[in-house]
């Protein structure tokens, strides 16, 4: 199944927006030497967006902020650092951190109020290639020291390792960090957001000239995926549900049935916490095991009250090589504990219609019903247009402890 390239509901800020003052301009000259006469000033300014939001709707309560579908939207989706890189064909030209105070929201897209400066060729100027990366947060400022800040060339930049390392370091998965690309052109009557240049930063538009800025429209997409429960039902062999979860009259009454939601073990690990910047994965995938407990136990006593396993959402980065596997303890309609486990699958175009992938930018929401101790799973999978991808269902016997 192939991840469209449509922003849903949101799609991009097409409107120009007033460059800011002339020594917003200038200070992007970071000290480079004047330009002589091989070479001319671009400058360049950005709007991004992102793609529609991972989040189910319907009510939700999810992990790890066990917050509603709209704390899980504001999550996923926020943009309160993004950083852009500005390139050569590979070299990296130009390139600038944002935060907050350098964005204006409105309607899920942001505006970069301030603008990169860059040098480019007088004659033969290129198409320059924009690439910028989004994300919630950048805690300890790791993904600007380790990555931003020694970026020379895109190829070296899109094949770096984000996410945590061995050793616990480097931007976590709840960061929700989005990458998107794009071009900006020299300007001519195809190309009408293209780039103008000039010897003298002060002729550009912005700054009251005629000198246009060249201007690029971006959307990022998120790099991690997101896996849920979004029901648990058990049944007899006539059709009587002992357990609903879609009528259950409290969360205590599901946490009651379902003990818990475990992706992955203890030992073998199950969230992938690290991948490259572009599309892929990373070659050596470092795991970290998580569980619907894990998070309950570090709740308030207010929160663990209305928390709900179903809809507890769990991240991770994409994972073609092996299995990802969710293991439900639950307690069936004769009141014994029972235990099923089954891996997270992609609809494909294989002879069986799936394949035991987790794919980039997916919601993977899964049902599971269990009708004579046989569980029947589900899974309806979402890419990021918000039309259903496709489901597959399997049919597992759940192991007694």
């Amino acid at each position: 199944m192939k991840l469209k390239n449509i922003a849903l509901g949101i799609g991009f800020l097409v409107a120009m927006f007033s460059c800011s003052m002339e020594d917003d301009i200038i200070q992007n000259d970071n000290g480079m030497n004047p330009v002589d006469g091989e070479e001319v000033y671009a400058a360049l300014q950005f709007n991004i967006s992102s793609k529609t939001e991972l989040v189910t709707k319907s009510s939700s309560v999810s992990g790890p902020t066990d917050g509603t579908d709209n704390d899980v939207k504001n999550n996923e989706m926020a943009v309160n650092h993004c950083f852009v890189f500005v390139a050569d064909d590979n070299a990296i030209i130009g390139s600038r951190h944002y935060t907050s105070a350098d964005m204006e929201f409105s309607d899920g897209k942001y505006t970069l109020t301030k603008h990169i400066l860059v040098k480019v060729p007088k004659n033969n100027q290129p198409i320059l290639k924009v690439y910028v990366v989004g994300m919630k947060n950048d805690n300890g400022s790791y993904f600007e020291t380790n990555i931003f800040s020694k970026a020379t060339s895109l190829s070296t930049l899109k094949s770096s390792v984000i996410g945590k390392n061995a050793n616990d370091e480097g931007n976590s998965l709840s960061d929700f960090i989005k990458v998107g690309e794009g071009e900006i052109h020299p300007y001519d009557a195809t190309h009408p957001n293209g780039y103008q240049s000039s010897d003298k930063t002060i002729q550009f538009n912005c700054n009251g000239g005629e000198v246009k800025c060249g201007n690029a429209d971006i959307t990022l997409a998120l790099r991690a995926a997101a896996i849920e429960i979004a029901s648990f039902k058990i049944k007899d062999s006539k059709g009587n549900y002992s357990f609903d979860s879609e009528t259950a009259n409290s969360a205590s009454a599901t946490r009651a049935v379902v003990k818990d939601i475990q992706l992955g073990t203890p030992k073998q690990g199950g969230q992938i916490v690290n991948t490259v910047l572009n599309v892929g994965e990373a070659t050596s995938k470092v795991r970290s095991y998580t569980s619907y407990l894990t998070g309950y136990n570090k709740m308030s006593a207010e929160e663990k009250e209305k928390s709900n396993p179903m809809g507890y959402r769990f991240y991770t980065y994409q994972n073609t090589a092996d299995a990802t596997m969710i293991t439900i303890p639950y307690v069936n309609g004769d009141g014994k504990d029972q235990t099923i486990s089954f891996s997270v699958k992609t609809p494909d175009t294989s002879g069986n219609g799936y394949s035991e992938t987790v794919k980039a930018g997916y919601l993977y929401r899964i049902n599971v019903e269990i009708t004579n101790n046989v569980a029947n799973v589900a899974v309806q999978c979402y890419t990021q247009d918000w039309e259903e991808g496709g489901s597959y269902d399997i049919v597992l016997k759940p192991s007694n402890n």
